[in-house]
């Protein structure tokens, strides 16, 4: 719900299709301090206007957003936020799919 919530307080995002699987990370762009196969969200998504799906926007729009932990990840956080500017703990990744 804070994705979705977060998302959008740029735009409005549709969100085509979730996934959730068990798999290696390594190759994700997850933080270093990551290792070995997790649970992993992917959530495609769009949004209305083009111009709001800039990376550079999302990573600072998500960039320490409070987020509810000890839920169905098998990482510990170390601290219950969204981190994607941290390369040891980086926990949310975004890519573009053109």
């Amino acid at each position: 719900m804070t994705l979705i919530q977060t998302l959008g307080l740029r735009s409005n995002p549709i969100i085509s299709h979730k996934l959730c699987e068990s798999t290696g990370i390594a190759n994700f762009g997850f933080g270093s301090k990551y290792k070995g196969k997790h649970r992993v969200w992917t959530v495609y998504f769009e949004f209305e206007n083009s111009d709001d799906s800039d990376l550079t926007f999302l990573n600072l729009d998500f960039d320490i957003v409070p987020i509810a932990s000890k839920l169905e990840e098998t990482v510990t956080l170390e601290s219950e936020i969204f981190q994607t500017k941290n390369e040891q703990v980086r926990n949310i990744v975004f890519s573009e799919d053109r």
